[in-house]
């Protein structure tokens, strides 16, 4: 049996903790072909979903998955796209409005969603939001907010313009009651990090919520993509066990700059 030397326990003991901060399970959702689609035209066709479309003003539209998801802590995936602006582009309004990443346990389950245009159809009771809008006069930009209290100000992305029609990737991680949004222009590889302040839990209402989309337009209108969904749910220890394992680390390490110095 091999029985790793003094070097090896400390190398150990740092992965140990490394991984203990964050241990994956597997992707809860993969896809969007166990989702409740409601409002006036969401679609579904392989791994897009269509949130909102050119031909329908004032619309609101959702897309939640039908299982209740672990939020406490998670990792989320996808890609978002507008589309080409259609012929009624001369409304001078479009693209418009724009969409949300949405956690909810609104009294209508799955079929809640909120109101168009600038709500995005987001204002929904019992709900956490992560907010992209697409309008211009409105800044085009994110912003989080619960239970549909939106400020209506939205924060600017940077290099990053989700309203380009290039693809964004869009990678989220949330623990301890921080969400972390890291956006992609995959066309031209600029990157906007932004970091929210989030109770999750407090804002829905318990540990576990529906997962999903609404989108929205108004006076104008846009095709709007999201692809290639996947939500993980993360289990993360308490911090004590993040700091117990990370003192044994240290103490891995002392022992072993002892030893160096006797031998010198």
């Amino acid at each position: 049996m091999f029985v790793p030397g003094r070097r090896g326990v400390i190398r150990l003991t740092l992965t140990a903790a490394l991984c203990a901060i964050a241990i994956p399970s597997h992707a809860d959702i993969n896809g969007f072909s166990n989702f409740t689609l409601s409002g006036t035209n969401p679609t579904v066709s392989g791994n897009t979903l269509q949130i909102t479309s050119n031909d329908r003003y004032f619309a609101a539209n959702s897309a939640f998955n039908n299982d209740q998801q672990s939020i406490g802590a998670f990792n989320a995936h996808f890609t978002y796209q507008l589309g080409p602006l259609g012929s009624n582009a001369t409304d001078g309004f479009s693209p418009a409005d724009g969409f949300a990443f949405v956690l909810q346990n609104s009294t209508n389950g799955v079929s809640a969603v909120g109101d168009s245009g600038g709500a995005h159809g987001a204002d929904i009771d019992h709900s956490a939001v992560l907010d992209f809008n697409i309008f211009s006069p409105r800044g085009v930009g994110t912003t989080v907010y619960s239970n549909g209290n939106s400020s209506g100000s939205f924060d600017p992305t940077g290099d990053v313009n989700l309203a380009s029609g290039d693809v964004i990737d869009v990678s989220l991680a949330y623990q301890h009651d921080l969400l972390t949004a890291v956006l992609t222009d995959t066309a031209t590889n600029e990157v906007f990090t932004t970091n929210y302040a989030v109770d999750i839990a407090s804002s829905v209402g318990g540990p576990n919520a529906y997962v999903g989309f609404t989108g929205g337009t108004g006076g104008g209108t846009s095709d709007q993509f999201i692809r290639d969904f996947t939500f993980t749910p993360q289990a993360v220890p308490e911090a004590s066990t993040v700091v117990t394992l990370a003192l044994l680390s240290m103490g891995g390490l002392i022992v072993l700059r002892r030893r160096r110095t006797t031998a010198a």
